[in-house]
């Protein structure tokens, strides 16, 4: 027996302490990249990863199998370990405890925001489109 959600999840977090963390327009769009890794290698799908210098916004779905609390645990955990260990720098990356997740429709995003899900756009430096899949400015925040 097999089990099938479609569901889409807004999922948000801050650095610790809300620092200026991912000021760096590359090191913030490699973050972007290495979370939609993540959550490939977590069997979820990252439609659009994007944030600014202290949070992180996410639009992704999230297998049957894995409840959203541990999805977003292993998300955090497994970058912020990437980031240390790729940077070698003496303050240490941390994500803020907590984060918030919100289901949305596809037509909510679509009525919101004034955009289909189904069209490409064009990733800028505070937001990465993993997949098919855009998120106006608007609907970041």
């Amino acid at each position: 027996m097999s089990s099938h959600q479609q569901l889409l999840y807004h999922i948000v977090f801050s650095t610790k302490e809300r620092r200026l963390l991912l000021r760096d327009d590359r090191f913030r769009e490699s973050v972007w990249r290495y979370m939609a890794g993540v959550a490939s290698n977590l069997e979820g799908h990252a439609l659009r990863i994007g944030g600014y210098y202290d949070h992180a916004h996410l639009l992704v779905r999230i297998p049957a199998k894995i409840s959203v609390a541990d999805f977003v645990r292993q998300l955090k955990a497994n970058s912020s370990k990437h980031i240390n260990e790729e940077n070698n720098s003496i303050l240490k990356f941390h994500w803020q405890d907590g984060y918030g997740a919100f289901t949305v429709s596809r037509e909510s995003f679509q009525s919101r925001c004034g955009i289909g899900l189904h069209r490409r756009s064009i990733g800028t430096p505070s937001q990465t489109n993993i997949s098919r899949g855009v998120l106006e400015d608007a609907c970041r925040s």
